[in-house]
């Protein structure tokens, strides 16, 4: 019987859970003489139930960590192809000739406005100083006259 039976602190170190998880577990069963048996004092607890209820419970746990370890991972690895694709995408960009970039067509059109309308103040600079000369012609032949 002595050896079905153990203390609280073999038993959370044994099962590698904390003293107060064994004695949440012992006041579950406080009233049941299979689980729990009080001798001097102390509580003994049924190893075989104890470990049916526990390592169970730890083989979840230990199953549930596996897999949220490999979620984790197959989420990094996607992480990163996705980060691999994108600097690929952007390393592809850079090789793209000159003549395809849009700022290169804006900076080129703009360049043409700007030679368009220099041209265009220049011709109406020499048609305003052509009329302004003629009238002034016209007013010294005017005067002359008179």
């Amino acid at each position: 019987m002595s050896n079905q039976y153990i203390s609280v602190s073999e038993a959370s170190q044994n099962s590698k859970i904390s003293i107060n998880t064994v004695r949440r577990w012992i006041n579950k069963y406080k009233n049941n003489c299979e689980y729990v048996h009080k001798e001097d004092g102390k509580y003994l607890i049924n190893s075989v139930l104890f470990y049916n209820d526990y390592l169970a419970i730890n083989e979840y746990q230990e199953s549930t960590h596996n897999k949220t370890k490999e979620i984790a991972s197959f989420t990094l690895e996607k992480q990163n192809r996705d980060i691999i694709s994108e600097l690929i995408k952007q390393r592809e960009v850079l090789k793209i000739p000159i003549l395809r970039h849009s700022t290169f067509w804006v900076t080129v059109g703009f360049c043409v406005l700007i030679i368009l309308l220099l041209f265009c103040c220049y011709f109406v600079d020499i048609f305003i100083n052509r009329s302004f000369r003629s009238n002034i012609r016209w007013k010294l032949n005017y005067q002359k006259m008179f």
